[in-house]
């Protein structure tokens, strides 16, 4: 007997995407470990669109202006 499971286009479309994602976050964590990367700012929004903002910097200054670089990408995609 063989089972066939169905997805619909907007299951096909986030499945797309969620690989799409973990690809990115993969080559990301390859960077780091390989020691490509020092400081970074990850910023992210959730269903609710509540926003998030993940900063590791080596200073002060640079954390805040990693910071505000993280923000405007959050605010950019609503212009």
């Amino acid at each position: 007997m063989k089972v066939v499971t169905l997805e619909t286009k907007d299951q096909k479309i986030k499945k797309q995407d969620r690989d799409d994602f973990l690809e990115i976050i993969d080559t990301f964590r390859e960077r780091f470990v390989n020691g490509e990367v020092n400081e970074f700012v990850i910023s992210c929004l959730d269903e609710e669109g509540e926003a998030e903002i993940y900063i590791a910097s080596q200073d002060l200054v640079g954390a805040v202006g990693m910071f505000e670089l993280g923000k405007e990408a959050l605010l950019s995609q609503y212009r």
